[in-house]
C-alpha cells in the first residue's frame, strides 16, 4: 500500500502548488496529492468543463513538481470508453517524467484498458461516485465490480460529489471503507467531497477509525463563479489542518 494523502485537485501551475506545500510539513507521514484535472474534451484541444480548473493539455507537465512530499495525479474523465487505454498512455507521454498516476473520475471503467497503466507502477485512484454508487448498492454487487480491478488500481476514492462541494455522506461513506478494508485489505482508501478549512474537522472519527485514510477536496476551495480558481489561502489553511487531524 503506498503511502496516505491529503489531495487538493484543481491546480493550474507549479507556482499554487508551490504555495500549498508551504502548509505541508517537512517530514510528513502523508503526501501532498497535487491533482490536475484532465477530461476527453481536452485531451482533443477543446475547452474544459470548468476553464478555471483545467489546464491547457500541453500546459500539465509544467504544472507538476519534483518534491518528494507530493504525488502528482492526473484526475481523468471521459465519455469515450472505446480508447481509454489510448487515451491514458498519451496523457502519460504529455505529463511527463513527474507523473506518479491517475485518478479515473469515470463510472466502472473496462479493467482491460487500465491494464497498460497499471504495468507502468503507476498509482490507480478509482473514483466511486454518485453513479457508481448507485450501481453497487449491496455489499455483493460492490465486491463484484470492484474485485474486477484487482491486481490494477492502487487506491479507491469514495466521493460522490464529483467536484461540486456537496458535503459527504460520513456514514455512508464508513459504511463503504469497512467493505473496502474487509475485503480488499491491499488497496488504499479514501473519501472527498465538500472537504474545507470549515468542514475538514467532520473527518476525525474516520480518521481514528480507518488509519492510513486519504482525503481530496476540489469544490469547496474555490473562488466564486465564474472566476472558480483555486483559493490558495483556503487551499493551505485545509492542509494545514488536515495534517494536523491525520498526524
Amino acid at each position: 500500500m503506498q503511502r496516505s494523502y491529503v489531495g487538493v485537485t484543481g491546480f493550474m501551475a507549479s507556482s499554487e502548488v508551490g504555495m500549498v506545500l508551504g502548509a505541508v510539513p517537512e517530514k510528513p507521514r502523508y503526501s501532498l496529492m497535487v491533482g490536475v484535472l484532465a477530461s476527453g474534451k481536452t485531451l482533443r484541444g477543446e475547452p474544459g468543463k470548468w476553464p478555471g480548473r483545467y489546464p491547457v493539455i500541453g500546459n500539465i507537465e509544467n504544472i507538476f513538481v519534483s518534491d518528494p512530499r507530493a504525488v502528482n495525479l492526473i484526475h481523468y474523465a471521459t465519455t469515450d470508453r472505446v480508447n481509454l487505454s489510448d487515451q491514458l498512455n498519451k496523457l502519460v507521454e504529455i505529463a511527463g517524467p513527474r507523473l506518479h498516476g491517475f485518478q479515473l473520475n469515470i463510472c466502472w471503467p473496462n479493467p482491460g484498458d487500465l491494464e497498460g497503466v497499471a504495468k507502468r507502477n503507476m498509482r490507480l485512484v478509482l473514483q466511486i461516485g454518485a453513479k457508481a454508487l448507485e450501481q453497487s448498492q449491496s455489499v455483493l454487487g460492490f465486491c463484484e465490480l470492484l474485485g474486477a480491478y484487482d491486481g490494477l488500481i492502487t487506491d479507491v476514492l469514495i466521493d460522490p460529489s464529483g467536484g461540486t462541494g456537496q458535503l459527504f455522506d460520513i456514514e455512508a461513506a464508513r459504511a463503504r471503507l469497512s467493505i473496502i478494508r474487509e475485503y480488499f485489505p491491499e488497496l488504499g482508501f479514501g473519501v472527498g467531497g465538500g472537504l474545507s478549512p470549515e468542514t475538514i474537522d467532520a473527518i476525525a472519527p474516520l480518521v481514528s477509525e480507518f488509519p492510513g485514510l486519504s482525503i481530496d477536496a476540489e469544490g469547496r476551495l474555490r473562488t466564486p463563479q465564474p472566476e472558480d480558481k483555486l483559493d490558495l489561502e483556503r487551499a493551505k489553511k485545509y492542509v494545514a489542518r488536515a495534517f494536523q487531524i491525520m498526524a
